[in-house]
This record gives C-alpha cells, structure tokens and sequence, in this order.
C-alpha cells in the first residue's frame, strides 16, 4: 500500500497566511499538517509518501526534509488535484494506493479503517453534522450507495461531506487512471476527485463508504477552518491519552 498527497495548490481562502508559503504547511499544534499526515502514515508502517507539489514547492521539500519522495506539478496555478493525481499515476500505476488531500487534518484511525476496509474504492465520509458551505465536498448517500457528489450538491440531499480520503485497490487501478485522463482530455484540469469517483461508479463499480464517527477529521482552507482546527486537536490528544 502507497499513500499519495496532492499538496499543490496555493491555497488562496487563507490569505496571508499562504502569501509565500503553501497551506499544507501551516502549522497546527507545532506541527505543519504535512507532519500531521507523515506521522498518520508511519502509524500504520505506510513507507514514504510519494507528494505532488507545485506552489512552494521547495519550501515542502524544506519542511520534509527527505521523508518523502516528490513530482512536481507545474500547472497548478490553472489546475485542480486531478492534474496532480495524473502526474503521480507512473509512480502508481498497478498498485494499491490512498490519496490524501494535503490541507486535511485527520486522526490516524480514519487512515486505519479506510486501508482496511474491503472494497476495491474506499472512501471517507463525515456525516452531516451542522449546515454546509459552497466549497464543501458534499456527499449523498442512501443505503450505503453513493447517489451524488459535487460542491454544488442542494443541501436537502446531503448525507455528508467526502474528507479528501480514498483507497484505490491495485485491481482497479488502471480503470481509475483512465478515467481521470478522460476527464482531462474533456477539458476539465479543474475537476475534483469527487468526478472521477462518480464515474468510477457509473461503471459498475460499488464504492465502500467508511464514515469518520466523530473522529477528527476537516479540511483546512480559511481562517476560520484553522482557528478551529487548532482549538479542536489539544482536545482531541486528551481524548486519545485517556484510552
């Protein structure tokens, strides 16, 4: 099993804080939300990460310090994740794998069961808890079978949110990566994750869906996202200590 984070966009939402830096950079409890992922990822004994950078691309080099292999994106000023997935898929090609979006912060037993969880396609999913935003990845579910997915998803309809967490089994990995380059042959460089897994779906594929139940787990895109991610992870390690 590989692990596979796409940490290329600027991430503008968050101001100044990503002006010269990248926002899977910004530091949580001490720690950049890269860090965070590493430390999930050696949890479960996962060996190096292979990481898409774009926008300051050498400062992650930096920070990692040689604890993960690196592909450079150079479009990803006028591209989405696809892109960057494409541009790892030689890495990956023939193997089983998980993506995880770099500007998520997630407790490491979300990354447990999405790897073993059966299912050729697992995907992570937080239920819905409070009203959601535009720029959520908003995801509908009924019996346990993924009916839509999209930014744009009417709320009424909405089970939950998709975490930026997804396993790929070596059986179907060549499906998947022909499908993301169908995407970006239609012209979509700004298509989402979300549209390669709905078609993935459409071809007859089931998607396991393995659902967060109160871990933590949140996307770290505006200043109001960071402010409660750092209010919520002391919370969260005194929790784990008192197991």
């Amino acid at each position: 099993m590989l692990a596979l984070i796409t940490a290329a966009g600027k991430g503008t939402r968050l101001g100044k804080l990503t002006q010269n830096s990248n926002k899977c950079l910004i530091r949580v409890s001490g720690r950049s939300l890269l860090k965070h992922s590493l430390n999930n990822l050696r949890a479960h004994s996962l060996p190096r990460p292979l990481i898409v950078t774009g926008y300051a691309a050498s400062r992650i080099k930096e920070e990692l310090n040689g604890c993960a292999d690196f592909i450079y994106n150079p479009h990803y000023e006028e591209s989405g994740p696809l892109v960057s997935i494409w541009s790892a898929r030689e890495k990956l090609i023939g193997k089983s794998f998980v993506i995880l979006m770099g500007d998520i912060l997630y407790d490491a037993d979300i990354l447990k069961r999405c790897i073993r969880a059966r299912g050729r396609v697992v995907m992570c999913v937080q239920k819905k808890e409070h009203a959601m935003g535009p720029i959520d990845s908003k995801v509908s579910i009924h019996n346990g079978r993924v009916i839509e997915m999209g930014k744009n998803l009417d709320e009424a309809r909405t089970t939950g949110e998709f975490v930026g967490v997804v396993k790929i089994d070596r059986t179907i990995n060549r499906k998947f990566f022909n499908l993301v380059e169908k995407l970006l042959m239609e012209g979509k460089p700004q298509g989402l994750l979300m549209d390669v897994l709905m078609r993935v779906q459409g071809k007859g594929e089931s998607i396991k869906i393995v659902y967060t139940d109160g871990k933590l787990c949140m996307e770290v895109d505006t200043p109001r996202e960071l402010k409660l991610a750092r209010k919520l992870l002391p919370d969260a390690r005194k929790l784990l200590s008192a197991k």
